[in-house]
């Protein structure tokens, strides 16, 4: 009887440890993949400020959730 539940708590302490290895390796390769992506989906704002020309000028958008907030300039 005795053997039974240390068997059980062993085996529920091994599941929980990978578990949280499995999800601490998920959120590891997740940012990577963000970090990776990030510059061809945006590129800095050096990038951005030097292809800015007469006929193309630099804009920003702002979205903002209250019409009280709001900026024009």
């Amino acid at each position: 009887m005795m053997m039974k539940i240390r068997h059980k708590k062993i085996v529920a302490s091994g599941t929980a440890v990978a578990l949280a290895g499995i999800l601490g390796v998920g959120t590891l390769l997740q940012s990577s993949v963000s970090v990776q992506a990030s510059p061809a989906m945006m590129p800095g704002i050096e990038q951005i400020v030097n292809d800015t020309t007469a006929e193309k000028p630099f804009k920003i958008l702002e979205i903002v959730d209250c019409k009280k907030i709001h900026l024009f300039g």
